[in-house]
């Protein structure tokens, strides 16, 4: 319930799939792991999930860029700890965790939730994005 339409959603999802591409580029150069071109779209878009209907393209790019670089920290992570495979939670967690919050700040005030025809605190855009929600709905969902 923003404000956005489905164009701006797919110009963003798109953006993040090049950008994320691009930071994947260069850590497949870097390591020598070709794999980092597949990972680095979906990377970016992971890390953008949060963002996509309310963030505007450049910021979406920003963003997605530094997808790829959050799964290689939470893969180095994950391999130093043993916890788990370096391969999902990397991937789907750790990127999801900080876009989330990412998102608070990049779309800090923006009108959100409620619904249409409803008054009060169910209204439409009643709420608004800010970290600390952003922050709540991460642990949540952990």
């Amino acid at each position: 319930m923003t404000t956005s339409g489905f164009g701006i959603v797919m110009i963003n999802v798109l953006t993040a799939f090049l950008a994320g591409g691009v930071g994947g580029l260069l850590i497949a150069y870097k390591e020598r792991q070709a794999a980092w071109v597949f990972l680095g779209p979906i990377s970016g878009a992971i890390i953008c999930g949060a963002l996509f209907d309310v963030g505007r393209p450049w910021d979406v790019a920003i963003l997605a860029f530094f997808g790829p670089f959050v799964t290689l920290l939470g893969q180095k992570l994950m391999v130093k700890l043993g916890i788990d495979d370096p391969k999902v939670v990397p991937l789907a967690l750790c990127n999801g965790v900080v876009g989330t919050i990412a998102t608070g700040f990049i779309a800090w005030g923006d009108k959100t939730g409620g619904y249409f025809g409803l008054e009060g605190k169910y209204g439409f855009q009643h709420a608004s994005i800010n970290p600390g929600w952003q922050a709540i709905g991460a642990l949540a969902i952990i």
